[in-house]
């Protein structure tokens, strides 16, 4: 966008001679001329939030992030911005262009047949992880591939047994036992919390859940070095300090995945025995803060997350 602004800037015309288009919006004061719709539908943008007085446009305008394919860039890089100044209005705080999604490394086309219906998608393997695969798999400003095996192989490996495994045996570890709070067992929770806004602040939101993705790595390589099932028989102090930095940092996770998968937040916080977050009344730096189990703690019943699939 630079290099096209450095090239020159032009007057460019918002309607276009009637003969040739008749079905636009008439020009004021010139019958022979007619606006068609890409001026329109930019204005949308601040006629969807009753501009200039409604109580939407005070809340959202500017927006902080405007979202946009890398197709029509120009039109939100420089025209927008444009008719914006021209009238005096703020500018949109940051433009996030995203790439398209590849099906089997080609542009998506009934004639190639390649075309992926999400609905179907959604109907076979339920909406959050559907947002993950996008997500997770597809770059958040690049272009991205679909593959039905890749989404089976993250579906089975990332929710299913990284994440879906772990809550199911950090909740049957925890059955019947009233819990002691516990230290934070080298997971660095603060530096996680770090890493996590800095990223979501870049708005590379693959890279989040990777990161998020570590955290319950992390979370079941201490199940299998800690072994505190053999604990049991020492004594149920180290058990419940083991099981308490289990099920914290669960807790944590569920609170991280919440801008993601919103559904797989509620029910893992509900086996966890905490409420579902509401966005708009949560204290996220209380939140985020190691130890907000309390001591006593009783959680729910284990229910699986997400059961196995094939394609």
């Amino acid at each position: 966008m630079l290099n096209f602004i450095q090239g020159g800037l032009n007057l460019i015309s918002f309607s276009r001679p009637k003969e040739k288009l008749p079905w636009g919006v008439p020009v004021p004061d010139d019958d022979s001329q007619v606006m068609y719709v890409w001026c329109d539908a930019l204005t949308n943008y601040l006629s969807a939030l009753e501009w200039p007085k409604g109580e939407k446009y005070k809340k959202y305008w500017p927006s902080d992030v405007h979202v946009i394919g890398k197709d029509i860039l120009r039109f939100h890089a420089v025209y927008w911005p444009a008719m914006l100044l021209s009238a005096g209005l703020e500018l949109p705080k940051k433009i996030l262009v995203h790439g398209h999604i590849l099906s089997g490394g080609r542009k998506m086309s009934k004639s190639l047949g390649n075309v992926i219906d999400p609905i179907k998608l959604i109907d076979h393997w339920g909406v959050d992880p559907v947002r993950y695969y996008l997500l997770r798999e597809i770059p958040t400003i690049e272009d991205g591939d679909y593959s039905t095996q890749r989404f089976t192989e993250l579906y089975n490996s990332d929710l299913a047994n990284n994440l879906g495994n772990l809550l199911s045996r950090v909740l049957k570890l925890a059955e019947g036992r009233a819990l002691l709070v516990g230290y934070d067992p080298g997971l660095d929770i603060v530096q996680f919390w770090k890493d996590y806004q800095d990223l979501f602040n870049a708005l590379t939101l693959d890279r989040v859940l990777l990161r998020v993705g570590m955290l319950t790595q992390k979370l079941n390589w201490f199940v299998d070095t800690s072994k505190p099932w053999l604990n049991i028989l020492v004594g149920p102090l180290s058990v419940d300090n083991s099981i308490y930095a289990l099920l914290e940092g669960l807790r944590h996770i569920s609170i991280a995945l919440y801008p993601f998968l919103p559904e797989t937040s509620d029910r893992i916080r509900k086996q966890l025995g905490l409420r579902p977050i509401d966005p708009n009344n949560f204290d996220f730096q209380k939140e985020i803060k190691w130890g907000g189990l309390s001591k006593g703690h009783q959680v729910g019943k284990s229910v699986i997350l997400f059961p196995k699939k094939s394609k």
